[in-house]
């Protein structure tokens, strides 16, 4: 099964460019965020569509499932969010 997979903005980049946002306008950071939030949303209905053999299924040895990947996704989100700067 193919299962794309689209985030466009990851946690992962809110974490390296960490100077870049906290030098954002608020709201170029609330278009960001809400763009992220569609993104996420659409992943989700995404994985939904799956069932636990798929969600599981790891396409090699080494590599991660589609669970594994989204878990990454949730933990590198929360990270990267509790590091935006506080609202002005």
């Amino acid at each position: 099964m193919l299962f794309r997979f689209r985030f466009s903005l990851s946690a992962s980049l809110f974490m390296q460019r960490k100077l870049i946002v906290r030098n954002m306008t608020r709201e170029k950071l609330l278009q960001i965020l809400e763009e992220s939030n569609r993104e996420r949303l659409f992943l989700l209905d995404e994985v939904k569509a799956l069932d636990a053999e798929n969600l599981t299924a790891k396409p090699q040895p080494d590599l991660w499932s589609i669970l594994e990947i989204v878990e990454h996704l949730v933990v590198a989100e929360k990270e990267a969010l509790s590091n935006l700067p506080d609202p002005v």
